[in-house]
Order: structure tokens, then sequence, then C-alpha cells
């Protein structure tokens, strides 16, 4: 588990506690922080050094300082506009806090001075970086031409990042990845409708002003093309959402108490379901994680993994001796589409193949699987594993593939993937030997 991540997780149910807490009371703060706590997909990414929840982190932390603010000097807004900076260091659509912190001077929460300020040093920081950039790589743009070419990759037909409803699907339709949470959102922003309170209306503004923005914001530098659609970018404003989720079971506590009561064990039931289960997605990591201990086991190197295993090899080797002998022999440059090959440095080598990410990527991203007799004239599979996670995650797809046969559409495409997900051969690593070829 990397450290960023689980901090900034810790951090986040902090704050929505601490954002309920100020807003709307006690109660709503304990059910705001229960409600991310027990959220799958931030259970799922806590441990994983992706940028979204850093990102929602820090922009929350912001939010937070010129609320607590109002009044009380210069240091809070100083404050909020170096958690903007930041967030925006961590991702460049953090600028699009500007209108969440808009909304907020609307309802009083925010004043214009405090605004203007914390604008300001966000600004010096964005200053001191395009600065940077300019002095030291000739680009002051760099960071934004990197994330816009990023964002640009040549993928297969029917295979697209910026189809609008990926992520409404995530929300509702794909219950593992987000359990009831947007459900419960979804109640919340009728609550605050019906509700009229100005905090509520603020958190509930805030949290739908981002989703607004992740499936509507386009890319200025590649023509206004729509963003990219990827579920994890939800976790960018989970903090304002459970706040309102949390305000909604304050209320049910209130009003109606076995509904209140129902809301939670229904969250954790789910987790106990679909948990097991959305380990799978994992599969392909734990297949090359495998891998690489049997090649320290038995000195497997030098060590060749494919494209989409090698930063994996990379980090489980760094600072050990044997990460000098991991070699590329496949490169793939994903905004042309093409895939080349390099010879091994010396035969013998042992290429790592992950089969998940092979089967994967040539079907998404056109990427040439490696094929073993190309680097020499003997080639032998010395190692293979078949489904590596625990037993519980298979039995949880099984379960579900079997619940799923009896509703008419659905049943065969979740049996496709249980087939696709349980057919084995995972990774696989190969031994190559004899007189090297030319790929």
């Amino acid at each position: 588990m990397s450290l960023l991540p689980a901090l900034a997780s810790f951090a986040a149910l902090l704050l929505a506690w601490r954002l309920g807490s100020l807003l709307i009371g006690p109660l709503a703060g304990l059910a705001a922080a229960f409600t991310l706590a027990v959220f799958p997909m931030d259970v799922e990414m806590a441990g994983l050094l992706f940028p979204d929840l850093i990102q929602g982190a820090l922009m929350s932390a912001a939010i937070l300082c010129l609320l607590h603010g109002k009044g009380r000097g210069v240091i809070w807004p100083v404050a909020a506009g170096v958690f903007w900076g930041w967030a925006y260091y961590v991702k460049i659509d953090s600028a699009v806090l500007v209108f969440v912190i808009g909304l907020g001077w609307l309802f009083g929460f925010v004043t214009l001075p405090a605004a203007v300020i914390a604008g300001l040093v966000a600004l010096v920081l964005v200053g001191i970086e395009l600065l940077a950039y300019g002095l030291y790589a000739g680009d002051p743009l760099l960071q934004l031409h990197l994330a816009s070419a990023g964002l640009n990759e040549v993928l297969a037909a029917g295979h697209d990042y910026r189809q609008q409803l990926i992520l409404p699907k995530a929300m509702f339709l794909v219950p593992y990845e987000a359990g009831l949470f947007f459900y419960a959102w979804l109640l919340g922003l009728g609550l605050a409708l019906w509700s009229r309170s100005r905090a509520v209306l603020f958190i509930a503004g805030w949290s739908l002003l981002w989703l607004l923005w992740l499936i509507f914001g386009a890319d200025p530098f590649s023509g206004f093309r729509l963003r990219p659609q990827l579920e994890r970018y939800l976790l960018s404003f989970s903090i304002p959402a459970a706040v309102l989720v949390g305000w909604g079971w304050s209320v049910l506590w209130r009003t109606a108490r076995p509904i209140a009561w129902a809301a939670p064990v229904s969250m954790l039931a789910a987790i106990a379901l679909f948990g097991p289960f959305n380990r799978l997605i994992y599969e392909a990591s734990a297949a090359t994680q495998r891998g690489v201990s049997a090649a320290l086991e038995n000195h497997w190197f030098p060590l060749c993994p494919d494209v989409q295993s090698r930063g994996i090899v990379q980090l489980l080797l760094h600072g050990r001796p044997e990460a000098a002998q991991i070699c590329t022999v496949q490169e793939h440059d994903f905004l042309k589409g093409q895939t080349r090959f390099s010879p091994p440095p010396s035969l013998p080598a042992y290429l790592l193949v992950n089969e998940d990410y092979a089967r994967r990527l040539q079907v998404r991203n056109l990427v040439q699987p490696i094929d073993p007799s190309r680097f020499g004239n003997t080639v032998a599979q010395v190692w293979r594993v078949d489904n590596p996670l625990p037993a519980t995650s298979y039995g949880a797809l099984a379960l579900l593939s079997s619940a799923a046969s009896v509703v008419p559409g659905l049943g065969p495409l979740i049996a496709k993937t249980a087939a696709d997900v349980s057919q084995g051969s995972d990774a696989v690593i190969w031994r190559v030997e004899g007189i090297p070829r030319a790929p």
C-alpha cells in the first residue's frame, strides 16, 4: 500500500467530518465520515497512487479554510490559496474550483476579499510552476500540454473514454464500483431542494458542479474535445457528496429512524457481497506480482516484462540489485498506436508476459502481443499462474453470475465476463535461449 493515498483517504474522512459538522451539525459530520469510510470506490483506491482522491482532499481543504476563516483574518484565505495551488499541481482541472468558491460567495459562506486572496495565492503558485517549466523545460505550459497529449491515445474502434454514459453507469448501474453511495447522494439532492437550507444547497451544488464538469468538461488544447470519462474521477467530489449523504442520514434519523438504520446496514451488506468481487479488477496486477516473486525465488534474470507490467516490476524491484536486470522487449506508443519490439540484452533471458494485460491492450489499444519465439530459437514456459486472487473473489463472481443469469440481456454479458476472468493463464514466464533473433 502506498502511504500517500492512504494519508489522503484518512484526511478525506477528517475533512468530511469537519465540513459536515461546520456547515450542518455534529451528527451530519459523523454520518459523512462514516459514509466515506464505506464508499467502495474510496476503499478500493485508498492504497493506490491515483491523484483523484488526493486532489479532492486538497480542494476540500481549500474550501474548509475559506469557510472556517470567515472574518478571522488573512491567514485562512492564504492557506486556502496554498491548498488550491497544491491541488492544481496534482491535477490542472482544480482551476474549476473557482466556480465552487463563487457558489460559496453567492450563498454567503465565502467573502469576496477572502476569495480574491485565495485566488491570488493560488495564481502565485501556478505562476511559479509556469516559470520553472519555462526556465528548465522551455515550455511554460508543459503540464497542460503533457496532460492534453496523454488524454488523446489511439484506441481501437468501439473504445472511447469520452462516452458520456460512463460515469452515470459507474454511479448507478455498477453496484460493485459505488455500492449504494450515489443513490443516497441522489436522495440527498432531492432533500436539499426540499429543505432549502443554504448550507445543504451549497454542498449539493458543489458536488453537482463537479459532476457536470467531469461529464461535460472539455480539453481546450485538443480542439475542446470532451475529457475522458474514467470512473475514478468521481473521487474528486466524494467528500462533498459524502457530506450531503451524511446530512440525508441525519434527516432520516430525526424523521424516519428505521430507514436511517437500514441505510448503513445496506451499505455494509453491499460491501460484504461486492467487496471480494471488486478485487477481481486487480487480478492482472496480482499475477504480475506473483511473477516477480517467482523470478526472484528462481533467479530468472534478466527479466523482460510486457509493456503494461514494466512499471509494476520496476516498483517491486526498486532498490534491489535485480532492478538493473530489467530489460525492455516491448514498447508501445499510445499516441500513435504503434508497437515496437527490441531484443533482450543477452540470452538466456526471461519474458514475463501478463496475458490479462495482453488481451485487454490488444483489443482496446491495438498493442501487438509478445511472441516469445521471435527472440530466440529455443523457448520454454517455466512458470504460469492461474487465478491468483483469493478463492472468495472467484466465489463471489460465480455467485453474481448465477444470480444475473435470470435477468434477460444481462445474464449473457455477466457470463462472458465470468468466463474471461476465470480462464486462467493470467501471467506466464518464458525462458528464451539459443541464437538471438531480430524481433
